[in-house]
């Protein structure tokens, strides 16, 4: 590999690099010298790509104003000497340069002592290495890893043995934990907003709480989240690279099929929430669980929605989100109505969600048949105890045809009107 710095460069400004048309998988590595102000912080660089040549009808990528299109990533740089990214562009998209820039004001004292494009990286580095390299840890978990070297070689595979399967999706990694128990019932389980205190990935909802019960469980993380390290959120929408939403269904519904069984539950919460009821569409008379759910990304917090559409979609910074929102995914789940599906929400009654989230939903003709327990666990976006989730599953999942009567055991409000829940939060507010 060629140096393709003719002399040391300062990063206080940016560092175009010149490749030579480039396709496929590649990786760009730095050689670089911390200068004092850098101290013990990681220092944060941005890769972009530069000529971005774009064919819609064979890449299936929209052209944005974004020069990027959505094709750059991050890397973090603290006390090593070298940093190294890798990156995948799709098929029928090529660039001919990459440029370096400073994303952090402590970048902007390092120095670049030479930089390098490896155009022999792997579908498999893409995926793992550079920025996401110190926060994926797969053998943390402790079971047996079925990779798939694309979706169609996942659909190729003649059987699905339990454990973690990892789909190369446009070189993001799909990873379901699958635990086939022989149960009459599937549970899909969708992942909440990372916390900022997660450092390691994947992570899995399905824990103590389905482990209990007698059901399959089909867990999934989102593969988006490996667009960026600081991205904690993409309510499992997709990206340019992966569109989700329409690849998706598929997956979940060969693994439902694998797992036997007669009914499905889908279960998320908050962010985890809105990708459960956007997939029940794909499962006539399932059940799905949503705690404290979104319903309309529009009515989120917009720094939120923002960074997503960013890194996700390369949106331009000139683009209203709502735009951007509407001109990629379903992000209304209005707008995904549910003829056999019981949707049952479990809302703390101080969130905002109510008014922004579960009030908008409950009146729109998207409703048909909804279970509605609102109740007061604390200030804010703030889930129910364990043991109230716990009760809602094993309702769900051990007592067929009633668990319905169970639920308004529990004060569930069935098909509740504006009027109900508006007094059952009136009530709430003065107890």
């Amino acid at each position: 590999m060629n140096n393709l710095l003719s002399a040391p460069a300062l990063l206080n400004q940016e560092i175009h690099l010149s490749t030579g048309q480039i396709t496929g998988s590649f990786s760009v590595e730095l050689s670089t010298k911390l200068g004092s102000a850098v101290g013990d912080r990681a220092v944060l660089l941005r890769f972009s790509l530069n000529g971005v040549l774009e064919n819609p009808r064979e890449a299936g990528v929209m052209r944005s104003e974004n020069p990027t299109a959505g094709h750059f990533a991050y890397v973090p740089l603290s006390s090593e000497s070298r940093a190294r990214i890798s990156l995948r562009l799709p098929p029928g998209v090529c660039c001919d340069g990459v440029t370096v820039v400073p994303w952090s004001r402590e970048a902007r004292s390092v120095e670049v002592l030479g930089a390098w494009i490896d155009t022999s990286t792997t579908s498999a580095e893409a995926n793992s290495g550079g920025a996401f390299k110190s926060v994926r840890n797969v053998s943390r978990l402790k079971v047996e890893s079925h990779p798939h070297r694309s979706i169609e070689d996942f659909y190729a595979a003649n059987t699905l043995p339990p454990g973690l399967h990892i789909i190369d999706c446009g070189g993001l990694p799909l990873e379901i934990l699958y635990s086939p128990q022989g149960a009459e019932s599937t549970s899909i389980v969708f992942n909440a907003a990372l916390g900022m205190a997660t450092r390691e990935i994947p992570r899995f909802m399905a824990g103590p709480t389905f482990d209990s019960l007698p059901t399959n469980t089909v867990s999934v993380f989102d593969a988006c989240l490996y667009t960026h390290p600081s991205l904690q959120l993409g309510w499992y929408a997709g990206s340019s690279v992966f569109p989700m939403q329409k690849e998706l269904p598929g997956i979940l519904r060969r693994f439902v099929a694998a797992a036997g069984g007669s009914r499905t539950l889908l279960f998320g919460a908050s962010g985890g929430g809105f990708a459960a009821i956007y997939y029940a569409q794909h499962f006539p008379s399932s059940q799905v669980v949503a705690i404290n759910p979104q319903t309309i990304l529009a009515n989120y917090i917009p720094r939120v929605v923002d960074q997503y559409l960013t890194l996700c979609w390369g949106k331009p910074s000139s683009t209203p989100s709502d735009t951007s929102l509407s001109e990629h995914i379903v992000s209304d789940l209005r707008k995904v109505p549910l003829d056999t599906q019981d949707v049952i929400f479990l809302q703390n009654s101080s969130d905002t969600h109510v008014g922004d989230h579960l009030l908008p939903y409950i009146l729109s003709p998207a409703n048909r048949s909804s279970q509605v327990l609102i109740d007061k666990w604390g200030t804010g976006h703030i889930s129910p105890p364990r043991e109230v989730v716990g009760r809602v599953l094993s309702a769900i999942v051990e007592q067929g045809d009633s668990w319905k009567s169970v639920l308004l055991d529990m004060g569930f409000l069935s098909n509740p009107s504006e009027a109900q829940i508006l007094s059952r939060l009136s009530f709430l507010a003065g107890r």
